[in-house]
């Protein structure tokens, strides 16, 4: 016996068709806020506003509408700029972007002004998708410097003011003395409890050349010839 079933898809055959051939996307996804929308009126000028609910579709259709009607390519980025500040994923955010700008700019490359705004658009996605290191003040970055970390700051500084200097050609170092060294040694969390004579001190007596590792020394010597050469 056959069974019957009064459940209806809402999927019809011409919708799995449309969305094969045109790329239509499936209506039933819910939509994600990327760009904040109201239905009704709209209370911002960045803000997507739509007569009633939109579909996944026209929604996503009309954040990439609004990016190229704002009146320049600073008020576009400032637009992406308001609502990744109100995303609640910044990498979410980041990402669909990417490849959403990625594929329209493809997808309309004949149109230059817009591919143009697109393609700003993308620079500054792009750029913010950079792993953002932390800024660090020089009170936290010379707090950072524990005391067993003295003896490399004496040799650092040593050999920038004293081996340096003394290499061909000569303008590589900087210009300075033991107390120099001692006085610059002074700023720094390891050594703030110390003497200046102390210090001068452990700078005479630290062999700075046999000390520096090879490699470090490679590359300051590298670092201070390019200015020479330029």
């Amino acid at each position: 016996m056959e069974e019957k079933s009064d459940y209806k898809s809402e999927y019809s055959e011409l919708r799995r068709v449309q969305e094969m051939i045109f790329g239509r996307k499936k209506q039933g996804l819910p939509i994600k806020p990327y760009f904040v929308y109201e239905v009704g009126e709209t209370h911002h000028p960045y803000h997507l506003c739509f007569p009633n609910e939109p579909t996944i579709q026209r929604y996503e259709n009309d954040i990439f509408n609004l990016l190229i009607t704002l009146p320049s390519v600073g008020e576009a980025i400032n637009c992406l700029k308001y609502h990744l500040e109100r995303y609640p994923s910044r990498d979410e955010f980041l990402e669909f972007f990417q490849h959403e700008l990625s594929a329209r700019m493809e997808k309309y490359k004949s149109l230059t002004n817009l591919v143009i705004t697109y393609k700003e658009c993308l620079k500054w996605i792009e750029g913010q998708m950079i792993p953002q290191l932390p800024v660090l003040d020089q009170s936290y970055l010379l707090d950072r410097i524990q005391t067993n970390q003295r003896e490399s700051l004496i040799i650092l500084f040593k050999y920038l003011i004293s081996e340096l200097d003394g290499s061909t050609p000569p303008e590589y170092g900087f210009k300075g003395s033991h107390l120099g060294i001692a006085m610059l040694l002074r700023h720094f969390t390891s050594c703030d409890n110390t003497t200046v004579s102390t210090l001068q001190k452990e700078v005479l007596k630290c062999d700075a050349k046999r000390k520096m590792p090879p490699g470090l020394e490679a590359e300051l010597r590298k670092f201070f010839k390019q200015w020479i050469e330029k």
